[in-house]
């Protein structure tokens, strides 16, 4: 019997430029010094077991036993039953997720699952920044992911986000935060006696 509550967060998109900036500052203050894409599990192989339950227990659950917090989207349903095989962490993750339509991303603090039908494919403008800027961030950050793209279209001034909610809300914050550094700033200039 489980008692532990499924963690679900609900993430909205910052109003403005200074919300995305305040945003990524409280990601970097909870972010470890380790990739946010590399969770801080065990190498070994997660004991092989019989499961009969509904897959967001079984995700809860998991994260409880590895002591890592789980976000769960209500978008990601279906109940696990048989024999799982033992397999490291990660690689069972994939499993699930490809038989239950779920994608997973370590943000730094917890890790996220949602549905791949949540998934993000969108462009977005560089604006003022620069694509390697943004990669070279992003790599800094622990926000890169393998799985999941970040990609410049080729002429164009955009990049191409393609990946769970999570990732592409972070990889957006830190692509506002660059151009937020990079756009000049406005300079007001009084004319006249100062004394006036």
């Amino acid at each position: 019997m489980f008692t532990t509550p499924i963690r679900t967060r609900i993430l909205r998109k910052p109003a403005s430029v200074a919300a995305a900036a305040l945003m990524l500052a409280w990601f970097l203050a909870a972010t470890p010094t380790a990739p946010a894409a590399t969770p801080p599990w065990p190498d070994a192989p997660v004991p092989a077991a019989l499961v009969d339950q509904d897959v967001s227990l079984f995700l809860t659950d998991f994260g409880q036993k590895l002591g890592i917090e789980v976000a769960i989207s209500a978008a990601v349903q279906g109940h696990v039953a048989g024999r799982l095989p033992a397999l490291a962490p990660g690689a069972l993750l994939d499993r699930l997720g490809a038989q239950y339509g779920f994608n997973w991303y370590y943000d730094g603090h917890s890790l996220v699952i949602s549905a791949e039908s949540e998934r993000v494919r969108r462009l977005m403008p560089l604006g003022h920044a620069n694509f390697e800027a943004l990669t070279a961030e992003l790599d800094r950050l622990g926000i890169s992911d393998p799985r999941y793209a970040v990609k410049h279209a080729r002429g164009t001034d955009q990049v191409r986000i393609d990946g769970p909610p999570r990732f592409a809300e972070l990889v957006e914050h830190t692509l506002a935060s660059l151009d937020q550094d990079h756009h000049p700033k406005a300079v007001r200039i009084y004319q006249g006696d100062s004394d006036r």
